[in-house]
């Protein structure tokens, strides 16, 4: 047996079975055994490798052990002269797994080797060759020297940036989303320590090798995708603790008492100084956006209350001072209260027409405020009218601003509609489009580039996979997909490698039917499948459904004295008050609630449709699901004030 392929999942089933099936193209040339090692996930992954590829062993946790143990579990029962571990979430060419052994196998001292690795969008993974982080290296790079001068010869050890990583170079540290090892050599200086959960024992089984007196080795003769941050998302501030955690135990294991010491100094002043600024950060993201906001109203309306002061008045009166200390400030909050509603601080750049609505459901609110006002506290309707209008433009013309700035690109409207372009056939592109639609319209199908010579002219077809790059320039392609059986893996590599930082890229899998790509090494990516990503499944979109409820109930039983003139059932009005205050029910929910692909919502009051048809229910529910924002909840209740007492 030459080699034996480990990889540990957890919770990344997509992501695992486009691993698998590049796995399965890379082994044919060679005598290799692929183990699974689930730790517990929950998402199906287990079956789906039982399924699809009966021919992996499978290891099936049933607690989660952690990476190093779960790695350890398979090596000890692997029979294969080189020990490869490899991450779930990794693409392999079809003849890397034959490069790396050949290299090997002319590198006798050679203890471990691993390759260059590109990210989701093409970019050159830096961690692809490491340094050993000593208390010097850590230091470059916890304060940031390291990102500062990543190619300087001090500061750029820990990624050893200075070293061409278009070279093969001797380094300290391999990586273990894809580090290859000789059996023999494991057998010599043992396995994982286990003592780490997850991190820090791919540095430390890298130092024990050179310890034992091996090399480890940077290859480049082969190019891997690693969709880093999908096994271990690391954007988040637990990674952080972990990680550094796993970086004191190495100092303690492999230093001197008083390096460790200092070393750990460090990591703890890291960890701190990190979560520090993570909360700072979190708080800033959450109210920098309606703080700015609220000033700019602020400034609009204090300089149109004294022209409409002077227009109204002729200089002979004013407005009474409880318009500045008391109107003007419920004013903003309810303006900022129906952009929050619409959606508008959940995205960078929203659309105007959720801008819009939101101005106009604060312009409302303000209305029926000021209609319930004592006399003395009325001022002017003009200025609400006004005021909604002119701070709608003035958020605009920022938006606008800001998104200038952001992509150098002048338009007012928001560039969410990606144009994509398929690599496979019409088939391909049309199955790809229905999915895609299913989960999001944010995209644009240009149509797709033939992999068949004798592929059938349609008019979708763009031209044949040699003449990629003219195609993709000439439609002004931002995404490219690739379906997973009609193009070689190494192609796949080369292009994204070639056209990095140029496009962002998924992959088509036509049998089972999923798409999934990663545009950043620190994010979830993104999986689209026939269970549609809905919005309702989020626990953030739930709890402000469940909060619209809340604020919907508060009003309309403020206003109930007026609107019970309008209700056909008015105790079961009254009951469905207190039904959503208390959580038994919500306002709006599925018209067919027996569909158990949709989110599981309370009893509703009112359905998303009226209509009959079964075709007609699925879409406006899949809708409503799929993309629900307050203001959908608000328009339904607008348009059915009068049924409000019924019960769906």
């Amino acid at each position: 047996m030459q080699l034996s392929i480990i990889i540990v999942n957890y919770n990344v089933k997509f992501f695992l079975q486009i691993c698998l099936q590049s796995v399965a193209a890379a082994i044919k040339p060679i005598q290799a055994e692929v183990f699974v090692v689930d730790n517990n996930s929950t998402d199906g992954s287990v079956e789906m490798v039982r399924n699809q590829f009966p021919w992996v062993k499978i290891i099936a946790n049933s607690v989660n052990v952690g990476f190093g143990v779960a790695n350890n579990q398979a090596i000890d029962i692997a029979e294969g002269q080189y020990i490869l571990l490899q991450n779930p979430d990794t693409v392999v060419a079809e003849d890397t797994y034959t490069r790396i052994i050949d290299f090997m196998d002319l590198k006798p001292e050679a203890g471990g080797l691993g390759v260059k690795m590109i990210d989701g969008v093409g970019k050159f993974l830096p961690e692809s060759k490491r340094g050993l982080p000593t208390p010097e290296v850590a230091f470059y790079k916890i304060f940031g020297l390291s990102v500062l001068f990543p190619k300087s010869r001090i500061f750029g050890k820990y990624h050893l940036g200075f070293l061409d990583n278009r070279e093969i170079h001797q380094v300290d540290v391999l990586s273990g989303a894809f580090m290859l090892m000789r059996k023999s050599v494991i057998d010599k200086i043992g396995a994982f320590d286990e003592q780490f959960f997850m991190y820090g024992e791919d540095i430390d089984l890298s130092f024990r090798i050179s310890e034992a007196g091996y090399k480890n080795y940077y290859y480049p003769g082969t190019t891997i995708i690693h969709y880093k941050g999908e096994s271990t998302k690391k954007g988040s501030l637990n990674y952080v603790f972990v990680f550094y955690k796993a970086m004191i135990i190495f100092a303690k294991k492999h230093f001197a008492s008083q390096k460790a010491a200092l070393f750990s100094l460090l990591i703890n002043s890291a960890v701190y100084i990190r979560a520090g600024l993570a909360l700072v950060f979190r708080f800033l993201k959450l109210f920098t956006r309606p703080v700015v906001d609220a000033i700019l109203m602020l400034v609009v309306m204090l300089l149109i209350i004294p022209w409409y002061e002077a227009v109204k008045f002729n200089g002979l009166g004013k407005f009474p001072d409880s318009l500045y200390s008391v109107n003007l400030p419920i004013y903003i909050f309810l303006w900022l209260a129906g952009l929050f509603f619409t959606n508008n601080y959940s995205k960078p750049f929203p659309k105007v027409t959720s801008m819009f609505y939101g101005m106009l459901l604060g312009t409302l609110s303000i209305s029926v405020f000021y209609a319930f006002l004592s006399e003395d506290l009325r001022a002017s309707r003009a200025i609400i009218l006004i005021g909604g209008f002119l701070n709608f433009v003035v958020l605009l013309l920022t938006r606008w601003m800001m998104q200038m700035v952001r992509n150098r690109r002048i338009g007012i409207y928001n560039r969410n509609s990606h144009r994509i372009i398929t690599i496979g056939n019409a088939a391909d592109m049309e199955a790809l489009s229905r999915l895609l639609h299913r989960n999001t319209d944010a995209f644009s199908m240009n149509g797709f580039a033939g992999t068949n010579q004798n592929e059938e002219l349609t008019p979708s077809f763009l031209g044949h996979l040699n003449n990629l790059s003219k195609i993709l320039k000439l439609y002004e392609t931002e995404e490219l997909v690739f379906t997973t059986d009609k193009i070689s893996w190494k192609e796949v590599i080369g292009i994204m490698d070639h056209n990095r930082h140029h496009y962002t890229y998924k992959f088509f899998n036509s049998q089972s039917f999923f798409a999934l790509g990663s545009n950043s090494k620190n994010a979830a990516g993104e999986v689209f499948t026939l269970a549609v990503n809905y919005a309702l499944n989020t626990q953030e979109t739930r709890y402000n459904k469940r909060f619209t409820d809340l604020v919907i109930a508060l009003v309309i039983l403020f206003l109930s004295p007026l609107l019970f003139l309008w209700m056909h059932k008015k105790m079961g009005f009254l009951r469905n008050i207190i039904s959503v205050i208390s959580g038994t029910r919500t306002w709006v929910g599925f018209a067919d609630a027996s569909n158990q692909i949709m989110p599981k919502l309370k009893t509703c009051v009112l359905k998303t449709t009226c209509e009959n048809s079964p075709e007609q229910i699925l879409n406006a529910d899949n809708e409503y699901a799929r993309s629900y924002t307050s203001l959908k909840d608000v328009i339904i209740i607008l348009k059915n004030l009068s049924q409000l007492g019924n019960r769906a």
